[in-house]
């Protein structure tokens, strides 16, 4: 009976579940927040993109009504006005980009030191596992352990 109670123990502590699932599972989940993480970057990126993208066409914009206006030519104010509009917007646009790349670069930095210590723990219990088959083992191989 005490015999088939160890196997029984060793094979639950031999399953996925007890050791490789929980593994596969604290892999799986850091890959699936590190693609989160992945794809907020890359639509910063290309926020970041048109941003700089847009800041270039109003600059050109802006080139084109200041030579207009020193060859003599009308520009028109409310124009120039809503050019000023947009540039402001582009630099709000630009700010936010920046605080959620910070808050990424904080979120990344909490990533690693959760990995650090859940590493630890997971080497931990890969080591208790470890020790508690080989008790196990030495029990079910011991000439004195009972039938």
């Amino acid at each position: 009976m005490i015999k088939k109670i160890l196997i029984t123990t060793l094979l639950i502590f031999s399953t996925p579940a007890m050791g490789g699932g929980l593994a596969q599972s604290v892999v799986n989940s850091a890959s699936s927040n590190m693609l989160d993480i992945n794809a907020v970057s890359n639509n910063l990126y290309k926020d970041s993109v048109t941003l700089l993208n847009m800041s270039a066409s109003v600059l050109k914009m802006s080139q084109i009504l200041l030579e207009s206006q020193q060859n003599g030519r009308y520009v028109n104010t409310d124009y120039v006005a809503s050019m000023l509009r947009l540039s402001d917007d582009i630099g709000r646009m630009a700010d936010r980009i920046l605080d959620t790349e910070k808050e990424i670069g904080q979120m990344s930095d909490r990533i690693l030191e959760t990995q650090k210590i859940q590493s630890q723990n997971l080497a931990l219990t890969q080591r208790n596992i470890l020790s508690a088959q080989q008790n196990l083992s030495a029990i079910l191989n011991s000439p004195n352990n009972c039938k």
